[in-house]
């Protein structure tokens, strides 16, 4: 974003002000950063950044290819370490990898994230695109001391049971269920 404006830095603007300060501006992207607007695999725009890690970065995005250009999540893992971080790269690759086959193991499911991508580029940065689920974690409508009604519980067992079945009959177990883990769609 510009710091005068609150509109997104167009890529050619951001190469002309790197220019013009004698910055070379793939320096900086060679930082494993993505930048916002820039368009990857001629298909999904990086929107913002949702989550930053040693390894692997989460954006916001929109897929250009499909009609109405609906949001999505673009993980990137970056393959470049040290050897000291190998091991835990190669476990972040393994776990992406994992992401990867679980999503379309499931993929038939509305009530969960469609994989619409899984690939590498040519810096051999991998990068998962996978359906943007707006609504809140359930972590944020559960209060303490405002307990659900009967009915609530029932309604959202029932949902919840209904989703593990599904999973489960395709052998894929989740392993982290836990209420910051499952969102509520607006």
């Amino acid at each position: 974003k510009r710091f005068w404006k609150s509109e997104d830095l167009k890529i050619d603007t951001f190469t002309k002000i790197c220019e013009a300060l004698g910055f070379h501006w793939e320096t900086i992207a060679e930082s494993g950063s993505l930048v916002m607007g820039q368009i990857i695999c001629d298909r999904y725009k990086i929107l913002e950044l949702r989550s930053d890690q040693k390894h692997r970065k989460i954006y916001l995005g929109e897929d250009l290819g499909l009609p109405d250009s609906p949001l999505c999540l673009v993980t990137q893992l970056s393959h470049h370490s040290s050897d000291k971080e190998q091991e835990l790269l190669e476990k972040e690759k393994e776990l992406l990898d994992r992401e990867a086959r679980t999503l379309h193991q499931v993929r038939q499911h509305t009530q969960i994230p469609q994989l619409y991508a899984y690939f590498k580029n040519d810096e051999q940065e991998s990068y998962l695109i996978k359906e943007y689920i707006e609504g809140n974690p359930l972590e944020e409508e559960i209060f303490e001391g405002q307990p659900w009604s009967e009915a609530e519980v029932f309604n959202f067992l029932d949902e919840m049971l209904g989703i593990l079945s599904f999973v489960h009959k395709r052998k894929v177990i989740h392993r982290k269920i836990n209420p910051s883990n499952i969102i509520r769609r607006k």
